[in-house]
């Protein structure tokens, strides 16, 4: 069966606006800024992919540092093994190092539009969703240290 990749990749977009939306949130919060329209914090919005089984589709934060490495958090679809199983794979890295900071492969999800959507929903988006967080910890990094409480989140994520 064909994958509705249009489908699918909107809603990771969706899931992926609503995680730069809390990292921004987090970000200009701690840095004494309360409106992200006005924010030193930029984020690029980008998927590329080829048929029939890649995709990729990610955001990167990029806090405009001279030495800071941009942040990419991104989602993979790759592959079609001999069983007709898609592999999942969501991360955080460094877009200039490639240094990975988080990572998590779904379990393999049988081709199918449906299928992969089902796997969005229940596994990819929570996990997505709790690294706003661990984001926006690594991005203050780059700038000063983080608050107790966003320290203790990117550890809860890493335990997800």
């Amino acid at each position: 069966m064909k994958e509705d990749w249009n489908q699918i990749k909107g809603d990771i977009h969706n899931t992926l606006t609503n995680l730069s939306n809390r990292v921004c949130k987090l970000y200009e919060e701690r840095n004494g800024k309360a409106n992200p329209v006005g924010s030193t914090l930029q984020v690029r919005v980008g998927s590329n992919g080829r048929e029939p089984f890649y995709l990729f589709i990610y955001r990167t934060f990029d806090p405009w540092l001279e030495e800071g490495d941009p942040l990419v958090v991104g989602v993979t679809f790759n592959g079609l093994d001999q069983d007709g199983y898609i592999c999942i794979r969501a991360d955080i890295v460094g877009e200039e190092t490639g240094r990975i900071h988080l990572e998590k492969d779904l379990p393999a999800v049988l081709e199918g539009t449906e299928n992969v959507l089902q796997a969005v929903h229940s596994i990819l988006q929570p996990t997505l969703e709790s690294w706003a967080a661990p984001v926006a910890i690594l991005l203050m990094r780059m700038t000063n240290r983080p608050p107790k409480d966003i320290v203790r989140a990117m550890i809860q994520a890493q335990r997800l």
